[in-house]
């Protein structure tokens, strides 16, 4: 049987970003200049949460963290700032410290279908698939119509190998929201563990660029032990966007296991 690849590994294309030098980045990026300059003149939450916002996007953790600090004292009990803090929590990869935040965001809005996705995500990464599902069908009661939480739903299904509901929930948040690039590369794997290739080759394409769908194929046949063809999904990709140094990477990785069984 295949192995399911790991979310984490597919690609979803994003715009290229190039980030500044941290003394300049406050005067490289306007936006961010004025939101300082915003939150330091008429304070409130709202502010500091577009600051931290633009410096969460350019990768900037720490200072996005204050900024949210400055908003939580402004407002202790005010949801979206409790909202934001679980989801920087959970971009770093500290799921459980966000969970009290979470836990304090679907308290305070328990009418917001975004407050109850969030903390499902930070209960889905420590662990806690079943109370992570409540959450989610939660928010789901709250907008039928919400095709993120319908993709959480879909991957959660996936992981714990219920792939019929998986596919379910995945086809309906792309019908929902078909600009969802996540939901795609999650049908998509669905649709690969149940050996539909040709349906999932359609949605690696519908989640992006033909390059970036090449590259998750190249995910997908690594993950089946298929590393002739992984290596020739990668150097195409590479050869197409030299510039992207991961697919390199790759395809010399699924070259030597092709060969010696091995990954060095």
């Amino acid at each position: 049987n295949a192995t399911p690849p790991k979310l984490e590994d597919l690609e979803v294309e994003r715009p290229a970003v190039v980030t500044p030098a941290a003394t300049r980045l406050e005067d490289s990026d306007p936006a961010l200049s004025t939101a300082l300059v915003v939150a330091t003149s008429r304070p409130s939450p709202a502010a500091h949460r577009r600051v931290a916002e633009l410096y969460q996007g350019h990768g900037v953790t720490d200072m996005a963290y204050d900024h949210l600090l400055a908003a939580e004292r402004l407002a202790p009990d005010e949801a979206a700032t409790q909202d934001s803090l679980a989801r920087l929590w959970r971009s770093v990869g500290m799921g459980g410290l966000g969970l009290g935040s979470a836990y304090r965001a679907a308290y305070e809005a328990p009418d917001s279908p975004e407050a109850h996705n969030t903390l499902g995500t930070l209960l889905q990464a420590v662990g806690h698939r079943e109370a992570a599902r409540h959450a989610y069908e939660r928010g789901l009661s709250l907008d039928p119509l919400a095709a993120y939480v319908l993709n959480n739903l879909c991957f959660l299904a996936y992981s714990q190998g219920a792939y019929g509901e998986a596919a379910e929930h995945c086809e309906a948040a792309v019908r929902a929201d078909p600009s969802l690039e996540k939901a795609y590369n999650n049908l998509a794997l669905v649709y690969f563990s149940t050996g539909r290739d040709e349906l999932a080759w359609k949605a690696l394409q519908n989640a992006g660029s033909i390059w970036t769908a090449m590259y998750n194929l190249g995910v997908i046949h690594m993950a089946r032990g298929n590393h002739q063809a992984a290596a020739a999904a990668f150097g195409a990709v590479s050869r197409a966007k030299p510039n992207w140094a991961e697919p390199r990477r790759r395809a010399k990785q699924a070259k030597e296991q092709s060969t010696t069984g091995t990954v060095r």
